[in-house]
């Protein structure tokens, strides 16, 4: 859930702003958003979306009644109906789509949770909802490590479903415990995927824009300070300007990270080639022909994995529309990579 990442910079934003958050719960039928999508309200300024526009704006106002009274609230849309009077009208999404709106203030823990995913950290946030929920908050990394917890007095039983839950590699549960007179929400916030460009060549500037607006972390590796600079790529994570082979050296990329090569230099490109094809990233692409992607490895075959040439094909030219092929790429992996826990959503 990367969303969530961003609507906490915006809440981070407007820390004494009324805020309300609204979470898809259940989705029967077909919707717009999986379970766990969220949209956030700040005073009367809405933050993403849950829907193709048709839900919104009564969002908007069940948002405002949150905001005033502090109290919670989970409302039903049918959009299975057809008739003048439903909310199925001309929609089309054919689903019965269930939502949590719930009253929210920036406070130390969503600045913990903050820090916890700019490290990189994935978190579980565990909670009790609806307007009677005694089930006190928990926050946890995905290893394991409880982290906060919002009542001194912590359950076991509680922990144990949630030790469980983050061995199912899910995103998102709800379960309804009629002994606690509650039903808990399990979700996991995951930091922005690590994407790793090596080469700050012009062609990069717009690929560079386009990832972080999806919800990459972009890090850019070129010894060129002229070129390696706020000036080319303002909206990047982080810049390193040093020699790729001595970045490489010093210390490894991540595990599941994704990675460009793209420095226009064969032999700079061959040793970040070899050196990254040892180790466990999600995504390796080279720009450039195949052919020449081939004699980077000569005379090891190149694997399956390695995508080269780079990018969807769509018959894209310039540096624009090559962007768009290559971030379509990273999306089909990292969208792909997460369909079996979309599938399996509410199995838990």
């Amino acid at each position: 859930m990367k969303e969530f990442y961003r609507l906490l910079k915006v809440m981070k934003a407007h820390p004494y702003s009324p805020m309300a958050i609204a979470t898809v719960i259940r989705v029967e039928g077909s919707a717009y958003r999986h379970e766990g999508a969220k949209m956030l309200f700040v005073a009367e300024e809405p933050y993403g979306t849950i829907s193709a526009g048709c839900l919104e704006n009564d969002l908007a106002y069940r948002a405002q009644e949150v905001m005033e009274s502090k109290v919670p609230q989970t409302i039903s849309y049918d959009l299975r109906a057809g008739d003048a009077l439903s909310w199925g009208q001309s929609a089309g999404c054919n689903g019965k789509i269930t939502i949590y709106v719930e009253p929210v203030a920036w406070n130390s823990t969503w600045e913990q949770l903050e820090g916890l995913l700019d490290a990189g950290e994935k978190i579980l946030y565990a909670r009790g909802i609806g307007e009677r929920a005694i089930t006190p908050f928990y926050l946890a990394s995905q290893n394991g490590k409880w982290l906060t917890c919002g009542n001194e007095q912590s359950r076991p039983d509680i922990h144990a479903i949630i030790e469980s839950f983050i061995d199912t590699n899910k995103t998102f549960a709800l379960i309804d415990q009629a002994e606690w007179k509650s039903t808990i929400l399990l979700e996991i916030y995951e930091p922005k995927d690590r994407l790793y460009v090596f080469g700050a060549g012009p062609d990069a500037e717009p690929l560079v824009e386009l990832a972080e607006k999806m919800d990459f972390a972009t890090t850019v590796i070129d010894p060129r300070s002229s070129r390696c600079c706020d000036k080319y790529f303002p909206s990047a994570h982080q810049l390193i300007v040093e020699h790729p082979e001595t970045f490489l050296k010093e210390g490894k990329i991540p595990d599941h990270s994704y990675a460009l090569i793209m420095t226009h230099n064969f032999d700079r490109d061959r040793t970040i080639l070899n050196h990254l094809i040892k180790q466990q990233v999600n995504y390796l692409g080279v720009l450039g022909p195949r052919r020449r992607t081939e004699k980077l490895l000569a005379p090891t075959r190149l694997p399956d994995r390695v995508y080269s040439p780079v990018g969807m094909d769509i018959g894209a030219e310039g540096p624009e529309e090559i962007s768009v092929s290559i971030v379509a790429q990273l999306l089909k992996v990292r969208n792909e990579r997460k369909a079996l826990s979309y599938t399996s959503l509410l199995s838990f």
